[in-house]
């Protein structure tokens, strides 16, 4: 069976893992697999910026780790354009509710929970690779199909929704598919396609993608609408956040933004989206407070 598994085999891991003797035996363990590139750190700054120098095809990460946590270490790569699609499987004896939520949000993440079976632990890093390989392969067909509605002058939409109502789970294939018209500015098929997802299942990314869509279109009020109920189910998406807190800013509401930019901030301190907004609101505080004054 392994033999037959290699191809599902990652090229190149980074291991985050602060309790070495565990960290020795996965990379020995991956080396024997034939993976040849295996790094292995111990602290969350070192594995950053490991990953804006290689490109890594699987991170193994401890969820629990000194320096640079690794929720803010999840939130910069899940934003970062190469890592965005990187399978990400996190170690952990506990995970809180909200960090389950956190890593539910994308279809590359995944939890194992410690202590746990070597062999149990590749199986399942198999698994990730071979979904997250079919993925892309789906959103490869979806940009194609894209593009061959749009060579044609018009995109249809019954064509659209027919391939999400052929799907056997509907609801990631509309995420993707409507991420793929976002992307290609067909903002009104998008908030179509993801309307249609949404008599499915209220799936945290769904709300959130119907919220950039919003965003786009300039739609101030459902894009709040739509990320605070994403935002409600998982609080620590960062990326979300930010880009509540710029919605709040914008409509002067001082007090949600400034608790949207504090809860970015609390999750990295070095985000400047969040350090930028925080710094706004503060300006807009003070100047509301002098205005009042006089």
């Amino acid at each position: 069976m392994e033999e037959n598994s290699n191809h599902l085999n990652p090229s190149s891991v980074l291991v985050l893992e602060d309790d070495v003797p565990l960290a020795g035996m996965l990379t020995n363990e991956l080396r024997n697999l034939g993976i040849r590139s295996v790094d292995r750190f111990e602290n969350g700054n070192q594995a950053w910026k490991a990953c804006q120098k290689k490109h890594y095809d699987f991170i193994l990460m401890d969820w629990k780790v000194p320096a640079l946590s690794s929720l803010a270490l999840f939130n910069r790569l899940k934003q970062d354009s190469y890592y965005r699609n990187t399978p990400i499987m996190v170690m952990s004896g506990f995970l809180d509710k909200k960090d389950f939520s956190l890593l539910s949000e994308f279809h590359n993440a995944t939890n194992i929970e410690k202590p746990f079976a070597v062999k149990f632990l590749i199986n399942k890093m198999q698994m990730l690779m071979k979904e997250s390989r079919w993925l892309v392969q789906q959103e490869g067909r979806f940009k194609s199909l894209v593009s061959e509605l749009e060579r044609n002058q018009e995109l249809d939409e019954n064509e659209l929704i027919k391939v999400i109502n052929e799907a056997p789970n509907p609801v990631p294939v509309a995420i993707c598919l409507g991420k793929t018209l976002r992307e290609k500015a067909q903002y009104d098929l998008a908030e179509q396609v993801l309307l249609k997802a949404l008599k499915y299942s209220d799936n945290t990314v769904l709300l959130s993608e119907l919220g950039k869509v919003y965003l786009l279109k300039g739609d101030s009020e459902k894009a709040k609408s739509f990320l605070k109920r994403a935002t409600k189910k998982s609080p620590d998406n960062l990326e979300r956040l930010c880009n509540l807190g710029n919605l709040h800013l914008k409509d002067l509401d001082i007090e949600e933004a400034n608790e949207a930019f504090n809860r970015a901030c609390s999750i990295d301190q070095e985000n400047n989206i969040a350090k930028s907004g925080k710094l706004l609101v503060n300006n807009r505080s003070f100047h509301q407070k002098m205005s009042f004054r006089l």
